[in-house]
């Protein structure tokens, strides 16, 4: 009796195999012949790279099934970003009450918050240091620095970056360093109790370097890191402060790739803030497009480069991974500065257009295959503004377009600001060979 039993559970286990063998067989060509024109092919005819010994199609297929069956095709997110932030002559200058003794920056933030207003995720670059007062290498403005390139910022810059709407900044670039370690560490701490989070920088050598933003069960990573600190240093003791590239050396980008491998291992979708490049150039330089392809390769799925003055042109980088898939990385190789004390009438930067910068609002989901992707992305355009009283970034189009800012806009500026926006999309997207869309108050430009 024992031995029909287990005859028995043996045949009924094996009719019920082969049965969710036929539903699976049965599902998977239901679902390739529903999805088959989805269904990238990751190698076209012709290409020299081998896609191993599994047929890709078919690995398509299961990862669409799987991806199907945990109803996880709905993630999606939308990061705004931005460029450089800065703090020199002219905005200090502007920000300090004689009367109080203190800086206020809330109205150089004025016009930007409601550009950040909502649930997205903000991240910029900040490009000054918070070492405190009589802390940075020069005192001329009340005990802070705005001299020869080397800035130290009033603390209450954080507070106003959190309430304008800036959760996570970028703290590794070339003025990371200009007041020194402890310069780098101040800055730390006065972002942190603002609730700003940040990348690139460390106060402890085993403190992480890199921030990872969780909703609905996927991970967003975020990394920071400058190809150089204007040859300023921490010293040895405080070497790993700072995530530099030492302009460029070879062994520590490959550590930064090795730090993006491992990003991309553990987590959903990888995002590199690279300070890089010269500041007075608007084209992608040759160091540049190296680093970015390293990075594409060792698993970034979007580069958010900063260090110019000016918006430069993007990219999509193309290559293949070790599975023999084709993948596209798109590449920011500068967002220029959005606020600064530079000047479009200084003859040195004419030609640069540093007035106008951007806020990117990126719109990252995942695709058919499971795998989370930048679709498209949103360009809202800034014009820096020069007044009496002020430099602030104004919404740029709504400033051509409107009268609502026609009380601060002069007969001189009407001009660039027609034109202004339109120039700035073309350059972005000239070497990308991707187009735009204008809409009211922003372009958009779809990937997909």
């Amino acid at each position: 009796m024992k031995e029909l039993k287990t005859l028995l559970f043996v045949v009924i286990a094996a009719a019920f195999f082969i049965g969710l063998f036929v539903l699976s067989d049965r599902f998977a060509d239901d679902i390739h012949t529903e999805y088959a024109s989805l269904i990238a092919s990751p190698i076209q005819e012709g290409d020299s790279v081998s896609t191993g010994p599994v047929d890709p199609e078919v690995i398509q297929v299961e990862k669409w099934i799987e991806n199907k069956a945990q109803k996880e095709n709905t993630a999606e997110f939308t990061i705004t970003a931005a460029g450089d932030i800065l703090c020199q002559e002219q905005q200090l200058i502007n920000a300090y009450n004689e009367e109080t003794d203190s800086y206020d920056f809330t109205e150089a933030f004025r016009y930007i918050k409601q550009m950040l207003a909502g649930d997205d995720f903000t991240a910029a670059t900040l490009k000054t240091t918070m070492a405190g007062i009589w802390n940075g290498y020069d005192s001329s403005f009340n005990g802070y620095t705005a001299y020869m390139g080397l800035y130290n910022t009033p603390e209450s810059l954080a507070g106003t970056l959190a309430d304008s709407g800036f959760d996570l900044l970028n703290t590794a670039n070339n003025h990371s360093l200009d007041s020194g370690a402890e310069g780098v560490f101040s800055t730390i701490d006065n972002l942190t109790a603002a609730g700003i989070s940040h990348v690139g920088t460390a106060k402890e050598e085993t403190d992480p370097k890199s921030y990872i933003l969780t909703q609905n069960g996927v991970k967003i990573a975020f990394t920071g890191w400058t190809s150089h600190t204007n040859d300023m240093t921490a010293g040895d003791e405080y070497d790993y402060a700072v995530n530099s590239l030492d302009d460029n050396d070879r062994q520590m980008i490959n550590r930064m790739c090795q730090e993006v491998s491992k990003l991309q291992d553990e987590n959903d979708f990888v995002i590199v803030m690279l300070n890089f490049g010269s500041a007075d150039s608007s084209e992608i330089e040759s160091d540049q497009e190296s680093v970015a392809r390293s990075l594409a390769e060792s698993g970034a799925d979007l580069i958010l480069g900063t260090g110019s003055m000016a918006v430069k042109p993007m990219e999509i980088i193309t290559y293949v991974g070790e599975d023999g898939f084709q993948y596209e990385t798109p590449v920011f190789y500068g967002l220029g500065d959005l606020i600064s004390s530079e000047s479009y009438s200084n003859y040195e930067y004419e030609e640069l257009a540093v007035d106008f910068s951007m806020l990117l609002k990126l719109h990252i989901m995942r695709n058919i295959n499971g795998v989370m992707m930048l679709t498209s992305f949103d360009v809202y355009p800034t014009y820096l503004d020069w007044t009496d009283d002020q430099v602030t970034p104004i919404p740029a189009l709504e400033a051509g377009n409107t009268d609502h800012f026609s009380s601060m806009i002069s007969e001189e500026e009407q001009p660039r600001l027609q034109e202004g926006p339109e120039k700035m999309m073309e350059k972005l997207v000239s070497e990308s060979g991707l187009s735009y869309k204008l809409e009211s108050d922003h372009f958009t430009v779809n990937l997909e």
